[in-house]
Formats: C-alpha cells, structure tokens, sequence
C-alpha cells in the first residue's frame, strides 16, 4: 500500500473510505496511518486491516462482474443500512407487540423534537408505557441513548420490569433500599452503584431526598444524609441519557408553590438529563401554576413564566390522545362501551347475624386502638387496623386468619413485654411508600411491626382479650356456613351464564386480601368449577402459568391486586369486584385488566358491596358526586379515571372511611363537605385541564401505516434469505403454520426455531422469536454481509419486468453521507437509471428502491451504449438528486434551530431581564456573567449544527435489461 491511496479498515467500517497519509515498520509490525475526510480523524491502523478501495466505475470498466443476485443483495444490504440512519421508525417492529397508529404517531413526534423531552399525557389505558419503551428502543437503535432510568410509583416498579421483558426483552434492574446497599457493600462505599447498570428502575419515593432539620436525633440524621448523597445524588451524576417518569404528576410543587421532595427529585433529573420523558394522565390537576412547574421540567427555556403557558406552546412538547377516539389501522375504535352495576347485599336471614356481630365488634376495635395510634404517632399500627376493617368487609376467614396471627404475636410479647423495635418513623419509611404498595406487600412490612405498642401490660392484655373475642366471633362465622356474599355471587354467576347464553363464560373475581381468594378458590372447586390463581407471592412463570390455565381451561381467575398488575386479561368480559378498595384508583386498575386495547366484547362489571355498612354509606355520599362528575362531561368515565390518583393524593380516600368508622357516621355533615370538595377539584381539574391541555392532532403531520411495519418485518426476512443463500443455508417454513419458519445458522450452526418476522402473528405464536431489524443476529447477518458482499459492486444484470420490456442501460447507486459532527451521521442510498441513450428514467430509478428485485446473470451487453456518455449523464443526475435530498436535510435542520433559537431567546431575555432587577451589582454582575456564557454556548452548538456537509460517493454500477 501506498501513501495517497484509498483505503478503508475492515475492524472500523463505520468510519468509511480514508487516504493513506504515512506508514511505519515498527516492532515487526507494519502500520499506516490514515486520514479519514468525513470525521476529520487521522487513526493508526495494522496494514493487515486495510483494504484498498475499489471505485465501481473502473471495476465496471474492467469488466469485474459480480454475480446480479449479490450484486442486488448488496444493494439491498446498503438501502437498509440507510434506512436506519434516517428519521423513520426502525425499532418499533422489533418486539412481539402490535404498535397501534396514536402510539407510533406519538414516537414519531417525540423523535421530531431538536431534543426528546416531552410530556406524553395520553388518556388511561392507551399504552403510555408502550409509547415511552418504543421512543427509548428508537433512540437506543439510533445510538442516541445507552442508559436509561425509569421513575415510577414503586407500586408500579414490578409492573414496569415485567412488561418491559415481555414486550421489548429488556432486562432492567429494580433498584431499592435493599439492592443500594447490597450494592455499597459489594463495591464499596466510594462507588456510584447507578453507574453499575445501564437500565434501572427505581421508585419516585426512593429516589427523593429524604427530609433533614433539626428536630430529627443523630440516627436518623446520619441515614438520611447517606441517602440524600447515595441516591439521588449520586443517580444524578451517574450520566445516564434518558429517563422516563411514570405518573409524572405527583412531581410538581404543592398547591403553595412549595417544593416538594417529589419535586426536587424530578428538577434534579431533569436538570442532569438530556432525553426526559414525563408519562401522566392528569398533568394539570386543575392548577395552572402546578402545570407550568410540570412544564418546566421538560422545557425551561420555552415555560419560564406564567404568560407563556399557552394551548399553542403547551402542544409544542406534549402528546395528548383521546381513549375513545384512537383507531386501529382499519380504523376501528379501539375500546368498548363499560357496563358496571353496582350488588348490594343484604344479611338479613338469621345465619347472617353472626357476620354483622362479627363487623360491628371488628369496627370497634378498629376506631379504638386507631385512636390510640393516633395518640402515639403509631403509624404502622394504624395502617394495620385500616386493612382489618377492610378485611372484615371482604371475607370472615379473612379477618379470622388476620386477627390470630395478631393475637399469637401479642401473647409471645406479653410473655417479655419487650417492644419490637419497629415503626414507620424509626425506620425512615415515608407514609407515601406504605400507601404505594398493595395489600399483601403491605401486610408484609406491618405484620412487622404492629406489636410496638408503648403501653403496659394491663393494656396490652386487655387487647388480648378483645382480640380473643373477635378471633372466636370470626371462626363462628368462617367454619359450617354459607356467607352471604358467597351466596350472591353465585348467583350472578348462573345469571350471567343465562343472558350471554354461555355456559363456557369466563369470570374474574378480584379481591385484595390472598385468604379470602383461597376462600373462594375452595368453594367453586366444591362445585365442581376449574379455576385459577393470581397473587403477588406467585413468580412471573407462575403468573404467566395461571394466564395460559384461564385462557384454555378454566371458568373462573381468582385474582388479588398485586397477582393482576401487569397482567392483561381482554379474552375476558365479566370481571366481578368481590370486595371494593377504599382507593377507587385501585379499582380502576383492576377493572383496566380487560377494559383495554384488544377486548372485543363490552365488558361487564359487578360491584360488590355489603348494606348496612359504614364504608357502603360513603362510597354512596362519595359515589353520587363522582357520578355528577361523569355525567357533566363527555367521556367523564374515562376522564374521572385519569384524574383519580390525583384525588386520592389530595384528599386520602382511606382516611375518609376511617375518620367515617372512628366516628361510626353518626354525623354526615363533614362527609357531604369533604364530597362536595372532591366534585369542586375533580371539576376543575378536567374543565381547566381540557381548556390547557387539548388533544394533540398528530395525524396532520405525520404518517404511519400497517405497511410501514409490514415492510420492515419483509425487509428482515429477505435480508437473512439472502444472508442464508450465501453461505448455501436456506430458510423453512412450518408446515401448517403461516410465517413461522426454521433455520441453521451458517456461521455457528445454531438451530433457529419458532421465528417469526411480521407482529400481527404474535398474538396466535405465543411461543415463536421475532426477528427484526434490531434484533443481535439480524445487526450480525447485516456486518456479515457488508464483508462478504463489499466487492460486488458491478455487474450484468437482466430482470423479467413486462412494464419496462425493451428499456436497457446502466443503473448507478449513490450514497449520500450528511454530517454536522455534532448529531447522528445520516445516510441516502439513491439508485439512479440512464438509458443507453443518456436519459435519466425515474420509473425505473424508482423500481430500484422497492423491496430486493428477482435478477439473472446477463452473459452480455447487447445493446450499443456509449459507456462514457451514459457514466457522465448518470454522475451529474446523480448529483441532482443527492442535492435535493440534501437541501430538503438542510431545511429541516433550520426550521428545527429556528424554533429552538426563538424559545432560547425569549427565555434569554426573561432571564436578563429578572436578573437586572438584582439590587447587589456584584451579584447581578456574576449572574449576568453566566447567563451571557451560557447564550454563547448555545450560538457555538447552533452554529455547529448548521454546518451540514456533504460526501457523494458512486457505490455500485450495474449495466442492466428489461424483458
């Protein structure tokens, strides 16, 4: 090799076609340094490694002819190598899901952004999830992101892991108390343990600074100090590139404009991350002020005050769609209509009298050692006795069970009278942690500590006596008996069975207590029922095994919250609510599980709720005002659902029934006020939001289509074809089973089996692999092409195509490279076709850029062509084409800078502005100062990215006829 030669390295192809510019003989060794235009480096490389580079014209005419079908397999290869450099969608037909329109349209508009932050603000139930994971998977194939954080309520955590596995067969770490300082152990405390992994989740609770003042003793001090610094801290200097905030609402500043530790969390993410995507269903919650500081997280620079929190800005970063208005791609609404009735059930047969001695006597209990945990700041007991008086409304075994676990405890601490020392207070845990988790992670962590009583024995065996009681009264009313809820419900389950006319029906029956599940797991097994099982103690094998039991064999899922998370049942129509949480948000979920994308059928929804209750006469106050709410608006079941969490953050619903059970509702009056409170908010939080906030029209500016799907998915089969083909291997389809096929891998013999490359098969091949264009083996069978097809840059082509019969000449193809230095390099591949009398073809030109074309070897050019005529016109068409794909490039590239310069100044100028107004010349000076560095960083990046260059280079030539 030479020095002024072209060359480029087969171990960096990346960096493209490079010039010798010196060489060296060193330690036995020969080495070249070459210089590469297009990135401005100059790298050292072995000679070994080097290639020397081919131009197509001369290979073409030194009659160096590959074979047509590598020669259009390489072609191939390179279109597809520039498709995913480009502005379209590359990741989303990757995984075994089917992406709906208003989700690719909301990927492709975050995308769009000179920066991807935006607030993605979608109705419930319309894949928010989804939408962030398919953004992250895009910019992840576009090596734009690495490391990614996931925020979430840690109730939500789990659900984030599993669905992220199962759908985008991403492994993502939880990260917690207990994993952080498993970690510090492992590694020492001077590591950032967030630098450790490139994919986490971790809790909104966690992560937030823990609170520090004076009134707090040195213990806790030193803990929440440590966490303060290793945790959101350290996650915040761990350089991750993206994170997304599910339930972004409960960020923002409290309703005084104050910030919270919630907050703080999310400036401080904000602030240390480039990628920042906020999921949230309720993002204005009827404030605008609150709205603005969310705004303000995703953009300072356009929402730095009051005046500019506009519907036309506010648009500009938010992605909004209406549940019941997104389609399918054959547009067809995507939800059905919700039936819900509400079964009052009465005990009024004399068996049943026991049950109603059972729930007054647990009532009373409960409103009086409530008080007394009041008294004592006890928050651990007194989120105990909140479960039991749900527990005694849900089932009697269920209390019975509880309440002797109770008892046992109690009886071994009299033993020692020595405390457990144990409370929500002492062990850091803030109360928002407790109230995100489900029942059984609940019961878990209390059970802990519910004997940490600061009283004497007297009291501590009066307790023991009343729990003696209750314990007797609860297994009376388990053992030998019928209850009447049980009685109820299968009743309605032979009623449904009638009117749908099927016996085959299937149910799920949701409880939030595991005793009372077993309970009714036994009963229908009595009766000669199949069922099947989901709880938070089963694995996500077992979850997934009591799923499959469902679908094929079983009546009836027993289900608890935390088993039904994640779990999408829409073969499903009946969904019996057997008890009723207190958090209607809690219901909303469950009821989520099979009124969701892909339910065929209306769903059905039973309500069970026993008469002559406390909780039955607030849920009636509370219910009437919520009902008002759904009827004053339009769709005002779906948007009363997207604002219920809000609700529950502001007025504790939990609190509500256990204020009403404490004072055993003998006055209303507070009730009827705090309900008309929460009809105020909730009115306000969708008539200002819908005004704020409107939903977005993605389709009047970007397009998606099945087919663009449907394309990637042909694309990846004919390419491992070809990629097969090669290496003599070939491809094989099931018999019987349409687009799932089998192969050997050439290169290390690995069996493929249950492969499929197109979505809409996943739902019917549970078990099949999809192969798309992200996939390891597809990005290696692509480099393995690129290698083994790199010389096959001419050829003598004829194709079989009727419409162009008689047409011949030679078909060139360019590729265009633009680059600023600063943003992702973008690749064109555009064919070009001049006849043999030197006129350029665009019919034909554009057959070349269709899917891989059926070709045959030409022995001979037939035809008399001026070879250097027809080169000349096919380089200057050529560069026609590749300068108006570059001037359309460049256009884009300043509309993007000049609405990203317009926002900075204005907020350049806002900010000077504030601070002239600085009394202090010193410290306004300073501040000035900065705020001056920092407008002339962004002019250098803008000018940086303005700078696009340009490099042509003719591929592949190929002389070519029709028949």
């Amino acid at each position: 090799m030479n020095i002024g030669e072209k060359v480029f390295s087969v171990e960096a192809r990346e960096k493209g076609i490079g010039v010798i510019t010196g060489k060296q003989d060193l330690f036995h060794q020969e080495y070249a340094e070459v210089f590469f235009a297009e990135s401005g480096e100059c790298i050292t490389f072995l000679q070994a490694v080097l290639q020397p580079v081919k131009t197509a014209e001369d290979t073409f005419l030194q009659q160096q002819f590959s074979p047509a079908k590598r020669f259009i397999l390489r072609l191939f290869q390179k279109q597809i190598e520039a498709d995913n450099t480009g502005d379209g969608l590359q990741a989303a037909a990757n995984f075994k899901i089917l992406p709906l329109p208003h989700q690719l349209l909301a990927v492709k508009y975050v995308l769009d952004q000179p920066t991807p932050r935006v607030l993605i603000a979608d109705e419930v139930g319309l894949g928010k999830t989804i939408e962030a994971a398919l953004v992250y998977e895009e910019l992840k194939t576009r090596g734009l992101v690495a490391r990614v954080l996931v925020v979430a309520p840690s109730g939500l955590c789990l659900q984030w892991q599993e669905e992220l596995k199962q759908k985008f067969n991403e492994d993502f770490i939880i990260y917690d108390r207990e994993t952080v300082q498993s970690l510090k152990q492992l590694y020492g405390e001077n590591t950032n343990i967030w630098t450790l992994r490139d994919k986490i989740i971790t809790s909104m609770d966690f992560i937030k600074p823990k609170k520090i003042n004076k009134d707090i003793n040195e213990a806790l001090l030193a803990r929440r100090t440590w966490h303060n610094e290793h945790v959101l801290e350290a996650a915040t200097q761990a350089g991750f590139d993206m994170a997304i905030i599910d339930e972004a609402h409960k960020l923002t500043k409290d309703m005084r404009g104050e910030e919270t530790a919630r907050f703080k969390a999310g400036k401080a993410l904000a602030e240390s991350i480039p990628c920042f995507i906020l999921l949230t269903a309720t993002p204005h919650q009827g404030d605008s002020d609150r709205f603005r500081y969310l705004l303000n997280l995703v953009d300072p620079y356009r929402f730095y005050n009051s005046s500019v929190v506009t519907p036309e800005n506010v648009e500009k970063i938010t992605v909004r769609n209406n549940k019941r208005a997104v389609v399918n791609f054959r547009g067809e609404r995507l939800f059905k209509q919700r039936l819900t009735s509400l079964c009052s059930i009465r005990r009024d047969k004399p068996e049943d009298g026991i049950e109603l001695k059972l729930y007054q006597a647990v009532s009373v209990y409960v409103s009086e050692y409530y008080n007394l945990a009041q008294t004592q700041n006890n928050r651990t007991m007194m989120f105990l006795l909140l479960l039991y008086q749900r527990m005694v409304s849900s089932s009697s075994q269920t209390i019975w069970k509880s309440l002797d676990k109770r008892l046992t405890l109690l009886k071994e601490a009299s033993k020692t009278m020595e405390k457990v020392e144990f409370n929500v207070e002492e062990n850091d845990t803030e109360v928002e942690e407790i109230q995100e988790l489900n029942v059984e992670e609940q019961m878990v962590y209390l059970e802990k500590g519910s004997t940490n009583w600061q009283i004497n024995k007297k009291y501590l065996e009066t307790e023991i006596q009343i729990l003696e009681r209750l314990v007797e009264l609860a297994r009376e009313a388990s053992l030998g008996r019928t209850d009447a809820k049980l009685r109820t419900l299968l009743e309605i389950i032979d009623e449904f069975k009638i009117r749908e006319n099927d016996p085959e029906l299937k149910f799920i029956i949701f409880t939030e207590f595991v005793e009372t599940q077993y309970y009714l797991n036994s009963c229908l097994q009595n009766l000669g029922y199949k069922t099947a099982l989901l709880n938070g103690r089963m694995s996500s094998q077992e979850k997934q095994q009591a799923k499959d039991l469902f679908r094929q064999e079983a009546l009836f899922l027993i289900s608890t919250d935390a088993g039904g998370e994640g779990i999408n049942l829409q073969f499903c129509r009946v969904l019996i609510n057997y008890d009723l949480p207190w958090n209607p948000m809690r219901l909303e979920q469950r009821i989520g599980r099979i009124d969701r994308i892909g339910q065929k059928y209306d769903v059905k929804i039973v309500n069970f709720q026993l008469e002559d209750t406390v909780e039955q006469r607030v849920r009636r106050v509370i219910e009437n005002k919520l009902d008002t709410i759904k009827k004053e608006f339009q769709a005002g079941e779906d948007k009363l659902a997207d604002i219920l969490s809000t609700l529950q953050e502001e007025f504790s619903f939990e609190n509500i029934y256990i204020n009403a059970v404490q004072k055993r509702l003998e006055d209303v009056t507070q009730l009827e006020k705090i309900s008309e409170e929460i009809y105020q908010r909730a009115k306000d939080m969708i008539g200002k939001g819908e005004l704020a906030l409107p939903f977005s029209q993605l389709e009047e500016n970007y397009n998606v289509s099945a087919w663009e799907l449907e394309k990637k998915g042909e694309e990846t089969k004919q390419l491992l074809e070809g990629y097969l083909s090669i290496f003599g291997a070939s491809m094989q389809e099931y018999k019987g089973r349409s687009g799932v096929y089998y192969f050997d891998d050439p290169i290390n013999g690995k069996h493929w089996k249950n492969v499929i490359f197109h979505q809409k098969f996943t739902l019917e091949q549970e078990e099949s692999e999809i192969l798309g264009p992200g996939h390891p083996f597809v990005r290696m069978a692509m480099h393995q092409l690129e290698d083994s097809l790199s010389q096959d840059i001419s050829a003598r082509i004829r194709i079989n195509e009727h419409k162009f019969a008689g047409e011949a000449g030679l078909a060139f193809v360019y590729q265009l490279r633009l680059t600023n230095y600063v943003d992702k390099e973008k690749l064109f591949i555009i064919p070009c076709f001049i006849n043999s009398n030197g006129q350029y073809n665009s019919r034909i030109t554009k057959y070349f850029q269709g899917l891989q074309l059926q070709v045959q070897d030409l022995v001979a050019i037939t035809q008399d062509i001026d070879l250097a005529m027809v080169m000349e016109r096919g380089k200057r068409q050529g560069e026609q084409l590749a300068e108006a794909i570059y001037l359309e490039q460049r256009i884009g590239m300043e509309e993007k800078l000049r609405k990203q310069e317009e926002n900075r100044q204005a907020y350049f100028s806002a900010r000077e502005n504030g601070l002239m107004r600085i009394a202090v010349e010193n410290i306004r000076n300073a501040r000035l100062k900065e705020l001056q560095t920092e407008r002339d960083n962004f002019r250098i990046q803008a000018r940086k990215r303005r700078q696009m260059i340009p490099s042509l280079r003719c591929e592949q030539i190929a002389y070519v006829e029709f028949v």
